[in-house]
């Protein structure tokens, strides 16, 4: 059954493949631009409710320490600010009156007073009912209150028109159709049955929907209703958190078949805070929105001429880096917008590869935690080379770092895939130990080691994290990938298992102390070199001279053994249709505005030669975020941080700064990370056993063979 499968997959791989080579014919998904036609920072400090109705938007907010006020806003210009009752906390509008619910304190029960629209007090009050969780107006101007019980129907003179008791179901909010016809969600993700349900007076029921549209959450507000817009509902769709700082889309959703359509973007808005509530008014949108700092403003956004084309990255990660880089084209850029397309679950590849072969590949993937080879070795990427070659004005290969190209660059020389910024993964050995050297390789350390009985690879770091250091560099001994050639149940393999068995031997019996590098019980002092103060800190820090030490790189076959990490990388598609656009998406990333705000190393020439500049003056003492793990942050894999406060740092001399145009220039090759690739996590994990004494040499060898034959002849 497993073969089976396996061959099922690698024929949906294979059509899937020859489908990139196809003109993909997808339906335009543009839309138009809007712009923010007035800002206005609004008396409140929190948003309490709000409702929109005949042209009039009514705001129920409060300042804190100051009471609470009813703001009516019947245009751009005109205001009104009406004190109300301090435990007013939820409003509705329509029909031609607005109801304020009102916590009654001693009872915990809620009170509802009914007001005109112009926000004076009627006679009508509906009292003692239990706490309201929303209020909602359905398309023939009823008012519905709901509670955890049950949901009510009233009409203006507040009589009970119909009640549906909802059971097991707890109603979070009441959202209106654009037909008038008014949902229902749960107020937390339910184990069991539906999270959206269609209020259902005139039969006493919640009946089902179309379209489950999820659950509500108190934590933001994504969903909005439709009525008296083009749609039944509005969404949000974000790379990141639901505020207009990360400039979301604002989509369309028909319920009776779940389709989305795009409607405008808040990219660039030049506003901040959570999204409280969205409506349709006449050739606008309302927005309300407001700061965890008590920044509450409103937001008129009015169509343009203008048009967006929608691009999808594809994605199998939640990497921080990505959704900011993602933010931040959509922010630049004014003709596209890019999504995130997730592909998660048991097996991610699988769901892309299903859409490659149906032509619905995005049209970038983000390949943090993707088979870059695999796709590489099927010419299913663009040649970035070509877009810089026919047009070199606006980037070419010489705007570019040569070392971080030649890194990325595929065996045959095409360029598949690139990234915006970098961060440099190196290793220094002594200068006594391993001599007047740049480069060293795997026979060189099994010598060091034999000469030096006592001295450890990392001090006490053995077993796996030895592989993680070793293997990306070594794993050229053993196999070629190219050639379909592995090697890994030969004997020098298996002596490779054994000397890291030796070195995670004396690592279990090692003890940090002072100067156990340059007094010969450490062999390698890695480096990574994230901002040009890391390289400050190297080369001015008291641990040892620079000029006492080689930096080889790590133990390599066919390289310098220097590396570059790749928090963040793309490639585009082909067969898209959206390949000129998508390489527009990594122009942005490369151009000087993007380039000079990179948190690692910048891959334009230019600002890295202005960042070395920068690093030859002095810097002040200042307070800095810097990361626990930093091969872990340049991984995208541990972005966990602390504040240090860094003293005056002297800048770089002349040979400090050539010493690490040096080291920039060696670099060759991408890092691997055994935790994002999936082959190189085969050996790791298989490792485990045998570094714990569970499995031999040999045992561990043959597994690891087969795995790895049988993984590429599943994905070749």
């Amino acid at each position: 059954m497993k073969k089976a499968i396996s061959v099922f997959l690698c024929l949906v791989f294979a059509v899937s493949l020859h489908s990139c080579g196809k003109t993909n014919t997808q339906k335009d998904a543009g839309y138009f631009v809007y712009k923010v036609s007035k800002q206005t920072v609004l008396p409140f400090t929190h948003i309490l409710s709000s409702a929109y109705s005949d042209d009039t938007l009514y705001i129920l907010g409060n300042k804190e320490g100051e009471e609470t006020s009813l703001m009516i806003c019947p245009d751009e210009d005109e205001t009104a600010l009406i004190p109300v009752d301090g435990s007013a906390y939820s409003i509705a509008a329509g029909n031609g009156a607005l109801w304020l619910a009102i916590e009654m304190e001693e009872s915990g029960l809620t009170g509802l007073i009914q007001y005109d629209m112009k926000g004076i007090e009627t006679d009508i009050i509906i009292d003692k009912l239990p706490k309201l969780i929303d209020l909602a107006f359905d398309g023939s101007g009823h008012l519905l209150t709901a509670t955890k019980e049950d949901i009510r129907e009233y009409d203006d003179s507040g009589e009970l028109h119909g009640i549906i008791h909802t059971g097991d179901f707890p109603v979070g909010d009441l959202l209106c159709l654009q037909d008038g016809g008014v949902i229902a969600r749960a107020n937390r993700r339910k184990a069991e049955g539906d999270m959206s349900m269609l209020v259902d007076i005139e039969n006493g029921k919640l009946a089902k929907t179309s379209k489950n549209i999820g659950n509500y959450s108190e934590r933001y507000t994504d969903t909005y209703s439709g009525f008296g817009g083009d749609y039944d509902l509005f969404i949000l769709q974000s790379n990141s958190y639901n505020n207009v700082e990360s400039g979301v889309l604002v989509c369309g959703l028909n319920i009776e078949n779940g389709n989305t359509t795009p409607v405008f973007d808040l990219a660039g808005t030049n506003a901040k805070g959570t999204i409280c509530a969205l409506y349709k008014a006449d050739g606008q949108f309302i927005l309300l929105a407001e700061t965890d700092d008590g920044q509450a403003s409103l937001l008129r956004m009015e169509k343009t001429k203008d048009r967006k084309t929608v691009l999808t990255i594809g994605r199998m990660e939640n990497n921080i880096y990505v959704s900011q880089a993602i933010i931040d084209f959509n922010s630049i850029s004014g003709k596209y917008y890019a999504i995130s397309k997730g592909y998660y679950g048991e097996d991610p590849e699988t769901q892309l590869n299903l859409e490659i072969a149906s032509g619905k590949q995005p049209d970038i993937i983000s390949l943090l935690n993707a088979s870059y080879e695999v796709y590489a070795s099927k010419a299913a990427f663009v040649d970035m080379y070509a877009f810089m070659d026919d047009d070199p004005d606006r980037i070419s290969r010489e705007d570019l770092l040569p070392s971080v190209l030649r890194s990325l660059e595929w065996p045959d020389g095409a360029l598949y895939r690139i990234c915006p910024t970098f961060a440099i993964s190196s290793c220094c050995v002594l200068k006594e130990i391993v001599g007047d050297t740049d480069s060293w390789n795997l026979d060189d350390m099994y010598r060091i080691c034999r000469e030096y009985p006592d001295i450890t690879l990392r001090g006490n770091q053995g077993g796996n994290l030895l592989i993680d250091y070793l293997i990306s560099d070594v794993i050229s001994y053993f196999c070629d990938i190219e050639k379909n050639d592995f090697r890994f149940n030969d004997e020098e393999f298996i002596d490779f298992l054994m000397f890291l068995k030796e070195m995670n031997d004396r690592a279990e019996k090692f003890s940090w102390d002072d100067n156990d590098f340059v007094e010969k019980r450490v062999l390698l002092e890695p480096l990574t070199i994230l901002t040009m103060d890391d390289w400050k800190t190297i080369v001015q820090g008291n641990y040892y001279d620079l000029s006492d030490v080689r930096i080889t790189g790590f133990p390599s076959q066919t390289g310098t053994g220097c590396h570059i990490n790749i928090p963040i990388s793309f490639s585009i598609f082909k067969g898209t249709g959206n390949e000129n656009a998508a390489w527009e998406f990594i122009e942005i990333l490369l151009s000087e505005e993007y380039q000079s705000q990179t948190a690692f190393l910048p891959v334009l020439t230019t600002e890295m030669d202005e960042r070395i500049t920068e690093a030859m003056e002095t810097s002040p003492e200042h307070e800095e975020t810097v990361y626990a793990d930093q091969a872990g942050a340049a991984a995208g894999t541990n972005m966990e941080t602390y504040t240090i406060l860094v003293p005056e740092r002297t800048g770089l001399t002349k040979e400090e700064a050539d010493a690490f145009r040096v080291l920039l220039d060696k670099s060759d090759t991408v890092n691997q990370d055994t935790h994002l690739n999936t082959y190189l996590r085969f050996i790791s994990d298989e490792t485990k056993a045998f570094f714990a004494g569970d499995k031999s040499a040999e045992d561990t060898a043959e597994i690891i063979q087969n795995k790895m034959e049988i993984y590429f002849s599943e994905h070749k």
